[in-house]
C-alpha cells in the first residue's frame, strides 16, 4: 500500500478475522516485491524479510529486513538488478538461516554490490545481511534467475535449484534459459540442464516427489518463442528429462502440486492465461481435467471448507472453489460469498505437497506458508470489486 508520503510503502499485518495487527513503513521505494518472515538468528522472534524493487528510478532494489514488534529496519542489501523469489532455509548447516534469492534484469542502468541490472545471478546472504557468495550466470542483457531450495536426491543437504530466462518486450521474445543445482556452500554449479529457450521465472517452479522413489522431481515451464508453445516440463534429481506437456500459450503458470484426488500421487495444477483453463496435470504430467474459467485466473489450495479435503480457489471473472474431486465446482459472483453452499466433498484427505516457488508463491500445509495469489478466509463473507492486494502473504508472526 501507497502511503503518498516520499514514496513510502506501508506491509499492513491482518490476523484472520481481519483486524489489523501491525504497520511497518519501508524504505521509499516504488514496489514490495515479497514479503517473508523467519526467525534469521534463532533469538525467538521472527523477523520481516522485504524485497524491494524498482523501475526507472533505479533505487532503492534489495533485500529490507525489519523487526516486527517495533517495525524498525534491522539491516539491507542493495542489488543492481530487482531481487526476485526470497527463500529462506539453512544451508550452510550453521545454527542460522540464510537468505537465498535471485534477480530479474530491467537492463535500465543500475548498479550494486558488484551486480548490474543487466546480469542475473543467485546471491547468498548470512542472517546479518553479509553475502556469503553470488553466482553470476553467463548471459547479459534482459535476464533474470529464480530459486527453490529442497533436498533432492534425500541425502539430508539442501540443494539450490535456479532456473533462468532471457526475456524481452514481445511475450514470446528470449533464446536463452537454464536448470541449474548449485552448491549451497559456495555457489558453484554441480548440475545443469540447458533448454536453449526461457525457463520463465514468473510462471512458478514445483518441486516434489512424483513416483515415489524417495527423490524429488523439479517442474518447470520453458517458453518455445519459435513454435509460440510453452512446455511444463519434468525433470528428475539431476536434471535429466522426463515429460513435458505442451500447450499453446505463453503463460501457463505453475500454480501448485497437491494430491488432489487421494490417489497417492501428486498432480500438477497450471492455469494457462491466454486460454483461460484451470488444468490439471497427473504425476506424468498427462492431462487429467480441465475447466474454462470465464477469464484468465490464479489458483491456490486449500482446506478452505472444513472437513479435512483440500479445496482449490481459482481468481478469476470469479471466484472459484472446486471440490477435491474432478468436476466438482461451486461459483460465486465477488460481491458475496454465501459460504452455506459450501460442503465438504467427502472424498479422501488429499496428502499435502512438497512445495511451489515462484510467483504463485510457496504452498506448504504442514508449516510455513504464503502465496501471492491469496486466499480467502472462511469467516469472509463479501468481498467488492475492483480490487488489487499485492504480495500478500499468511505468515505466523506471534508464535
Amino acid at each position: 500500500k501507497k502511503s503518498y508520503v516520499k514514496n513510502q510503502m506501508r506491509i499492513l499485518f491482518y490476523n484472520g478475522n481481519g483486524d489489523l495487527l501491525k504497520t511497518i513503513t519501508t524504505v521509499e521505494s516504488k514496489h514490495i516485491s515479497s514479503v517473508k518472515s523467519a526467525d534469521l538468528d534463532n533469538d525467538g522472534k521472527k523477523e520481516v524479510i522485504v524485497g524491494i524493487a524498482a523501475g526507472y528510478i533505479l533505487k532503492p532494489r534489495g533485500v529490507y529486513v525489519y523487526d516486527y514488534s517495533t517495525g524498525s529496519k534491522i539491516w539491507h542489501y542493495n542489488i543492481g538488478p530487482n531481487p526476485n523469489s526470497i527463500t529462506i532455509a539453512n544451508v550452510t548447516g550453521d545454527a542460522s538461516k540464510e537468505i537465498i534469492f535471485g534477480t530479474i534484469g530491467p537492463w535500465n542502468g543500475n548498479y550494486d554490490n558488484g551486480i548490474s541490472d543487466s546480469e542475473s545471478a543467485v546471491i547468498c546472504l548470512s542472517s546479518d545481511g553479509k553475502r556469503l557468495w553470488m553466482h553470476k550466470f553467463e548471459k547479459r542483457g534482459f535476464v533474470d534467475a529464480q530459486v527453490a531450495v529442497s533436498d533432492l536426491d534425500g541425502d539430508g543437504r539442501n540443494e539450490i535449484i535456479a532456473c533462468t530466462q532471457e526475456h524481452g518486450w514481445n511475450k514470446w521474445d528470449g533464446k536463452w534459459g537454464k536448470v541449474y543445482i548449485i552448491n549451497p556452500e559456495n555457489g558453484e554449479i554441480e548440475k545443469v540442464h540447458d533448454f536453449g529457450k526461457p525457463v520463465m521465472h514468473w510462471t512458478g517452479m514445483g518441486i516434489a516427489d512424483f513416483n515415489g522413489d524417495g527423490k524429488k522431481e523439479i517442474v518447470v515451464a520453458v517458453k518455445d518463442g519459435s513454435k509460440k508453445e510453452t512446455k511444463i516440463t519434468m525433470l528428475d534429481s539431476d536434471l535429466k528429462l522426463l515429460h513435458e506437456y505442451v500447450i499453446s500459450d505463453s503463460r501457463a503458470k505453475i500454480e501448485a502440486i497437491n494430491d488432489i484426488n487421494g490417489d497417492g500421487k501428486n498432480e500438477v495444477i497450471i492455469c494457462p492465461t491466454a486460454i483461460k483453463k484451470l488444468i490439471f496435470l497427473g504425476y506424468d504430467l498427462a492431462e487429467l481435467w480441465s475447466y474454462t474459467l470465464g477469464d484468465h485466473g490464479s489458483a491456490i489450495v486449500s482446506d478452505l471448507i472444513p472437513g479435512g479435503t483440500n479445496e482449490i480457489i481459482v481468481s478469476a471473472d470469479k471466484l472459484y472453489v472446486f471440490g477435491s474431486i474432478f468436476g466438482s465446482i461451486f461459483e460465486d459472483n465477488f460481491s458475496e460469498l454465501n459460504l452455506s453452499k459450501w460442503i465438504p466433498f467427502g472424498s479422501p484427505s488429499p496428502r499435502v505437497l512438497d512445495s511451489v516457488y515462484g510467483r504463485s508463491g510457496v504452498f506448504d500445509n504442514n508449516g510455513d506458508s504464503w502465496c501471492a495469489s491469496g486466499i480467502i478466509s472462511k469467516n469472509a463473507l463479501s468481498l467488492t470489486p475492483p480490487f488489487t492486494i499485492e504480495s500478500d502473504v499468511y505468515l505466523d508472526l506471534q508464535s
